[in-house]
């Protein structure tokens, strides 16, 4: 079932409502009982208690207080770091959609936070994180692409550059891996043409994942399939060439002496 997205204050208001009126009713037992008055903490200490609970993974129980202190104090640092551990403690729970949006509401509502870049950043994180396996619809991992694309494009200075090209590159091997692999099933239902199309693509577009010399290696099969010799060779000599010590170079060797041999029996 779908989940309707709310986003800002308005968004922020909804989720902490329940706990600001279950606050209330706290108060008015405490002072109707005759109890002692409940101590209420300032924002500083109630983040390092809610902090200490983050630490310990406990990112359910957080999760309010955090929400809290978000609606309670906003523009302050307090309500800063705690509108990022929000975002975190979404990411880390798999709540991937609410992670997002608690991310571009800091970025948005601190444009001068310490916290911005790391957000950006963490936006394309979570669209990795919540990305299928290669062999399915990798939709998601575009998404992550373009957030780390435009990360890339704010912060080109930013001490977590290193992480983000890491991460850049896990979605273009996913991708690749997906190409590969449709590729490999049209040639196995002898769609060669298409098979030569798709691994195509991962020659092109991602010459550096590992993608890229069984996509060579399928090339050639697809015109061998056809009996095109020929127009196979190109693609093995350069397997062996860009990809030397590969076990698809080596395969590739094989192949080429195989067509050597066919072609000294025909001549």
């Amino acid at each position: 079932m779908c989940r309707p997205m709310r986003s800002g204050k308005a968004g922020v208001l909804l989720r902490v409502l329940p706990w600001l009126i279950l606050g209330m009713f706290s108060v008015c037992g405490w002072s109707c009982g005759g109890s002692s008055p409940q101590v209420r903490l300032d924002p500083r200490d109630q983040l390092v208690l809610s902090k200490h609970d983050f630490e310990r993974k406990k990112y359910m129980k957080v999760i309010p207080d955090f929400q809290v202190l978000t609606f309670n104090y906003p523009g302050t640092a307090e309500g800063m770091e705690a509108q990022f551990l929000l975002a975190e403690s979404y990411r880390l729970s798999k709540q991937f959609d609410l992670a997002r949006e608690a991310y571009q509401d800091l970025i948005r509502d601190y444009p001068q936070s310490p916290r911005r870049e790391e957000a950006q950043f963490k936006i394309g994180v979570a669209y990795l994180e919540e990305s299928l396996p290669a062999e399915y619809d990798q939709e998601l991992t575009w998404k992550a692409l373009e957030e780390f694309d435009v990360f890339l494009a704010e912060f080109p200075d930013s001490p977590i550059l290193e992480q983000a090209r890491q991460a850049m590159n896990e979605c273009r091997e996913k991708m690749a891996e997906k190409d590969y692999k449709n590729g490999n099933l049209y040639l196995k239902m002898g769609y060669t043409e298409a098979a030569r199309r798709t691994f195509e693509r991962v020659i092109e577009e991602y010459p550096t994942t590992r993608s890229a010399p069984p996509a060579f290696l399928g090339m050639a099969r697809a015109y061998l399939k056809e009996k095109k010799r020929e127009e196979a060779v190109p693609f093995l000599d350069r397997l062996i060439k860009e990809y030397p010590g590969t076990p698809e170079a080596r395969a590739a060797q094989e192949r080429l002496g195989e067509i050597e041999g066919v072609s000294r029996e025909q001549g």
